[in-house]
């Protein structure tokens, strides 16, 4: 079977699968599950699209459908987990996307922009998701960012021309995640934070205390690893629009030459290098900022621990700005500082954390369970 059937198969049971979640959990909560019918239908429509180029029918602008088709379903999935978090300020992500969008329209060559744009919003989106929610539906924030890690990488790969032709990959993963939608629901109970560590409460402290500190370690590898992509990725993506050719992000190279990460350009004459350098400091800014709307839970702090990182990584390039020796010496320790205070405050607010911020729509929900038993 070719790869692009296979792909317009996968397609066609996402749109089953996420029908499915509206028809079973429209009740519960019509306009979350409204949210997921409406990517379903989307995901029918590429399906089509592949199913017809599968069998020699190739329709034009397949691949700049499925570009406008990614920052569709990043939309739906700002609204989806705001809505059932009851997280207003994730709807701010949603801006975001119409810059690139508009853009592309206008200019082709955004069209690797648009979809990476579109791709880190929807990232961040299920990262949350897995961040903030309970057991089960934390699951289909996992499969989730699988979904968009395995998509970044085959887009990279493989180019926006061929991408179809492999996608049934990410594809299962999204029906993993979706599934976990069709049989958790879409019901605020599930989006509660877990349980929080509490020096006072708690019955086998070091067991807890070890517990908190390797899942805060895991989240700072995850953020730190996620902080160094998208500076690299900023200098690609702004060198890309300059017109520089030979671009590739180098993470870790064995005979160095440079510190490591660093990514090479090749640029023609004359090209912003103020901008050029700088952009990698602008691309993680954002990322840190999404934490910020967090206000309620103590993952909020990783604002800080990015905002330093962004800092930390961006110190070498403010050299082009500031052309003095010790200027990456002040950026680096002013780095350090920040990411000092957002570790001890994650500390401190995880230690003394309580359920008292509860939301309205959390109370209601509690006062309703209570009625039931």
């Amino acid at each position: 079977m070719e790869p692009i059937l296979v792909t317009a198969i996968s397609e066609i049971l996402i749109f089953i699968l996420c029908q499915l979640v509206f028809i079973q959990r429209r009740r519960q909560d019509f306009k979350a599950s409204l949210y997921i019918l409406l990517i379903g239908v989307s995901f029918l429509f590429t399906g089509y699209l592949f199913l017809m180029q599968a069998l020699g029918f190739g329709l034009p602008f397949t691949p700049e459908i499925k570009i406008i088709q990614t920052v569709m379903v990043a939309l739906l999935l700002i609204l989806t987990v705001a809505k059932i978090s009851g997280i207003k300020k994730i709807e701010f992500l949603i801006p975001l996307l119409f810059i690139p969008l508009i853009t592309f329209f206008y200019n082709i060559g955004w069209q690797f922009i648009t979809m990476s744009i579109a791709l880190y919003i929807s990232g961040i989106v299920f990262f949350i998701l897995f961040l903030l929610s309970t057991r089960e539906i934390k699951y289909s924030g996992l499969f989730g960012l699988a979904y968009i890690i395995s998509l970044i990488i085959i887009t990279l790969t493989s180019g926006l021309q061929l991408i179809e032709t492999v996608l049934f990959i990410p594809n299962i993963l999204l029906l993993l995640a979706f599934t976990y939608f069709m049989r958790y629901g879409l019901e605020f109970n599930h989006f509660i934070h877990p349980h929080k560590f509490d020096m006072k409460k708690s019955r086998n402290l070091w067991i807890s205390f070890l517990r908190l500190m390797v899942y805060i370690t895991l989240l700072n590898v995850s953020i730190f690893a996620s902080s160094i992509v998208l500076h690299e990725l900023g200098h690609l993506a702004t060198g890309n629009f300059y017109g520089c050719e030979g671009g590739q992000i180098i993470i870790m190279d064995l005979l160095p030459e440079t510190p490591d990460p660093y990514t090479e350009l090749t640029c023609p004459e004359p090209v912003q290098e103020i901008i050029l350098a700088l952009s990698g400091f602008f691309f993680v800014i954002p990322f840190g900022a999404v934490f910020l709307f967090l206000r309620r839970f103590p993952e909020k702090n990783f604002a800080y621990v990015i905002f330093g990182l962004a800092i930390q990584l961006g110190a070498l390039d403010m050299l082009v700005a500031l052309p003095y020796p010790y200027i990456p010496y002040v950026f680096m320790f002013v780095g350090m500082f920040i990411i000092a205070l957002g570790e001890l405050l994650l500390i401190y607010d995880y230690t003394e954390h309580k359920n008292e911020e509860e939301t309205p729509k959390h109370k209601k929900w509690v006062k309703m369970s209570s009625k039931r038993h």
